[in-house]
């Protein structure tokens, strides 16, 4: 298959896998592995499967299994993290790790908000845009009704812990990739802002060792509508074809197809 990043220096290259298991994997987060493992399999570097699991609400065991499955049964191996769903569950969630993201967040400057979405859209022309209404308000943070979010220049304030008592994506993230040494991130066009926003972030809080790690960026797959591809989608999960009887050259054969020329 062709190669949209560039080929990785001789030095000693850490990346990973990282999906969602908010829904079945599709040809996007396929497309999205194949270019992080030939990156890194060319450098000799070392590949981490890590599975954001941090939005609990979203996640379900069946879409963690249907990782690995789908892994496994395409071939793609990895050499750091869990070997199956068990293990996950037992040692590599990230809610085992919710004690050490809240501990490393009392040590930086954050305020409580109780600010819903509708209250943000009508109160701000760009509703994406945190207007900072609670920046001087000095609430607490309770489990239920704030959230605690961080002021940064040149972005809208992020939230880094939910109202639902969990960390946040881009505070997980960001101490995953240090935790795992990462030092070159493939991402999809559409992780582009998320990945300043990160950024940002990690130098308000004094993690000098993020802005080391490389970002390279790929065009997205689109599903046969022109549409951004989306887990809610069943009909362009690859798990349909497996169940379907499509064999893994099948499915090669087919990413190769709808890759952007």
């Amino acid at each position: 298959m062709s190669t949209l990043v560039t080929t990785p220096t001789p030095t000693s290259v850490v990346s990973r896998l990282a999906p969602t298991p908010s829904g079945y994997l599709h040809w996007g987060n396929l497309y999205n592995f194949v270019q992080t493992r030939d990156f890194v399999r060319k450098a000799n570097g070392t590949l981490w499967l890590r599975i954001d699991d941090v939005d609990a609400s979203r996640m379900r065991p069946e879409y963690v299994d249907d990782i690995f499955e789908t892994l496994k049964w395409l071939g793609i191996d990895w050499d750091q993290g869990p070997k199956n769903a068990s293990e996950f569950f037992q040692k590599f969630s990230q809610s085992l790790r919710a004690d050490l993201y809240w501990a490393r967040l009392q040590k930086e400057e954050t305020y409580a908000c109780d600010c819903s979405r509708s209250q943000i859209e009508a109160r701000s022309a760009t509703p994406a845009h945190y207007d900072g209404h609670c920046r001087t308000r000095a609430l607490k943070f309770e489990e239920g009704k704030t959230s605690l979010r961080m002021q940064l220049p040149g972005f809208t304030d992020v939230v880094l812990w939910t109202r639902e008592n969990r960390p946040a994506y881009h505070w997980v993230s960001i101490l995953d990739d240090l935790r795992m040494g990462t030092t070159h991130l493939i991402r999809g066009e559409d992780l582009r802002e998320s990945s300043e926003i990160q950024k940002a972030i990690a130098a308000k809080v004094g993690e000098t060792a993020y802005a080391q790690i490389e970002h390279q960026f790929h065009p997205l797959l689109m599903s046969e509508a022109g549409m951004k591809l989306s887990k809610s989608d069943d009909a362009e999960s690859i798990r349909k074809w497996r169940l379907a009887g499509a064999t893994p050259q099948q499915v090669w054969l087919e990413l190769e197809s709808r890759v952007p020329s």
